[in-house]
C-alpha cells in the first residue's frame, strides 16, 4: 500500500485489493484528514527508540463498531516474529465520524500503513448486516467466512452477517495483519499489484494459519 517515506496516501482505485477490500485512499478521500491529524497529535510520542509501537484507539463514532482493543492489537502483534514489528512506530484506531459514515458505502476503507504507522478505521454498524447483489470474489468471502460471519444467500443478493466477535476476528487476522505485511514490505520494490498480493498472502499466513487460537 503506502511506504513510509510517501509525502501522500497511495491510491490506486482501480487496484484489484482497493476495490474488493477497501484498504487503498483515493486521493481527497474523507479519511486522509482524520489520518493526519491523528498522526500530527501523536507525532511527538513517536520517537525513536520507543519500546515497542503506541497504540491508541480512539473512541469510536455511533455510526461504527471498534474492531479492536489495544489488548487485542498488542497481544496479535507479540505473537508474530518480532522481526515483523521493528521500527513499526504505532498503530491507530480511528474513531470515525458522522461524515465519514455518509460515504461508507463508496470511499471506506479497512485500513492503510502511512509513515510506518498503521491506522485501522472502525467497522460500519451498517456492514453488520450487509447484502452484496454482485457477489464479492471468493477470496474475500473466504476471509470473512474464517471471521466466522455467516453468509447466505438470500432474494435480494448475497447476505453477509457479522456480530462483534466475527468483527474482531476479522480485524485481528486479516486487517491488522494485512496492513503490517505493508510495513514488512516497506523497503521492497514490489508494484502495487504485487504489494498488495504479498499484503494478502501475508495474512493468510501469519493471520490465520499461524494465530487460529487468537
Amino acid at each position: 500500500m503506502n511506504r513510509s517515506y510517501q509525502r501522500v496516501y497511495q491510491g490506486v482505485r482501480s487496484d484489484r485489493y482497493s476495490g474488493s477490500k477497501m484498504t487503498n485512499w483515493a486521493e481527497f478521500h474523507p479519511w486522509h484528514s482524520a489520518v493526519e491529524k491523528l498522526y500530527k497529535r501523536h507525532r511527538d510520542g513517536l520517537l525513536p527508540g520507543q519500546r515497542g509501537p503506541l497504540v491508541v484507539v480512539e473512541p469510536t463514532s455511533e455510526l461504527f463498531v471498534c474492531p479492536l482493543t489495544s489488548e487485542d492489537i498488542l497481544d496479535t502483534l507479540g505473537k508474530v516474529p518480532q522481526k515483523f514489528v521493528d521500527d513499526l512506530r504505532a498503530v491507530f484506531v480511528l474513531a470515525g465520524s458522522t461524515k465519514q459514515g455518509q460515504v461508507v458505502k463508496t470511499l471506506y476503507c479497512f485500513g492503510t500503513y502511512w509513515r510506518k504507522c498503521i491506522f485501522l478505521a472502525p467497522f460500519p454498524k451498517g456492514f453488520m448486516q450487509r447484502v452484496f447483489r454482485r457477489r464479492p470474489k471468493p477470496s474475500i468471502l473466504s476471509g470473512y467466512a474464517r471471521a466466522g460471519a455467516q453468509i447466505r444467500q438470500t432474494a435480494n443478493g448475497l447476505l453477509v452477517e457479522f456480530d462483534r466477535e466475527s468483527v474482531r476476528r476479522f480485524y485481528v487476522h486479516d486487517v491488522l495483519m494485512h496492513e503490517l505485511a505493508h510495513h514488512v514490505d516497506r523497503n521492497g520494490n514490489r508494484p502495487g499489484r504485487k504489494s498488495e498480493g504479498f499484503a494478502e498472502w501475508f495474512a493468510t499466513e501469519y493471520g490465520y494459519r499461524l494465530h487460529r487460537e487468537i
